[in-house]
């Protein structure tokens, strides 16, 4: 059946499917030092060697603005990328890309991740929090995920029950129960983006997994059979830069601001001037009193 897409009262878009999230391969770990918990050592971060859909290669670097964590577990685990996160705490990272060769900052035009396990047992309960770059998201039709838009550009999923465990060993083959607490984000015209991972109700850590991948859109059973896609929400401006219809440009707002700026002083000033043109209008004549004012001629 049609999946609902969220994009507002009265707009319609035809649903996703999974050839409309590209793929962003997830190659190998190049650098592993994510809020200076090593393994390795010099500069802070987290580097994945990935490769789009159209075969572009690029660093995928990952900083922690607010991490606490040990590094067990960091890094990729198989085919998946694995983030590491203390109990009790929120891990805020930055994401951003760089040219492979050339390792200057770049713009990847299309592609999507997938994160798993978000689950609440007594390990504690897991949140995500994705907020910049991102065009839409897709959860399963009886996912076991709250979501929350706190903003257009950002968007949240908390684990709301416990469920069975077991971890995914293949992103493309997910149980129900694993299809269940999953999402699917897709990203447009994205030079950087930030993400929440937060672990609540325990003391112990947690590991975060992702892929590179439209998981909610493409997994099939163990059986082979299609999944029930859930809800669709969407970043209406950025799906919009993503189609070109809207310029790209994070400066927008200092024109915005020079352009009120602008037309304050204009006003300021045509103001100023219609005040003198009214104070020498009302100056008195020799014969006339200051208050005076000749009767109107209807000659």
């Amino acid at each position: 059946g049609d999946v609902n897409v969220f994009l507002g009262e009265g707009v319609k878009r035809t649903h996703p499917h999974c050839p409309d999230f590209p793929k962003l391969d997830i190659l190998e770990v190049t650098h592993n030092n994510l809020g200076n918990v090593g393994p390795d050592t010099g500069t802070e971060g987290l580097y994945y060697h990935v490769k789009t859909e159209k075969g572009e290669e690029m660093y995928m670097d990952v900083h922690a603005t607010s991490f606490k964590s040990d590094n067990a577990g960091m890094g990729m685990r198989g085919a998946f990328g694995s983030i590491n996160v203390a109990g009790n705490t929120e891990a805020l990272l930055h994401v951003s890309f760089r040219d492979f060769e050339t390792k200057k900052p770049v713009v990847v035009d299309d592609f999507s991740l997938s994160f798993f396990d978000l689950d609440h047992d007594q390990s504690g309960l897991k949140a995500l929090t994705i907020e910049g770059d991102w065009s839409m998201a897709v959860v399963a039709q009886e996912t076991s995920l709250l979501v929350h838009r706190a903003a257009e550009s950002k968007i949240a999923f908390h684990a709301t029950e416990e469920s069975e465990p077991g971890d995914p060993e293949d992103p493309n083959v997910l149980t129900l129960n694993q299809y269940n607490k999953a999402v699917t984000v897709r990203f447009q015209h994205a030079d950087h983006f930030r993400i929440g991972l937060q672990v609540t109700g325990a003391q112990v850590n947690r590991i975060f997994e992702f892929t590179g991948g439209a998981s909610i859109l493409c997994a099939k059973s163990p059986t082979g059979k299609a999944l029930p896609v859930g809800q669709v929400y969407v970043n209406e401006h950025q799906l919009k830069v993503g189609h070109g219809e809207v310029k790209h440009d994070r400066k927008w707002w200092w024109m915005l601001a020079m352009l009120s700026m602008l037309a304050a002083l204009i006003f300021a000033l045509i103001f100023i001037i219609s005040s003198l043109h009214d104070t020498a209008a009302k100056v008195p004549g020799d014969s006339e009193s200051p208050s005076y004012r000749p009767p109107r001629s209807w000659c």
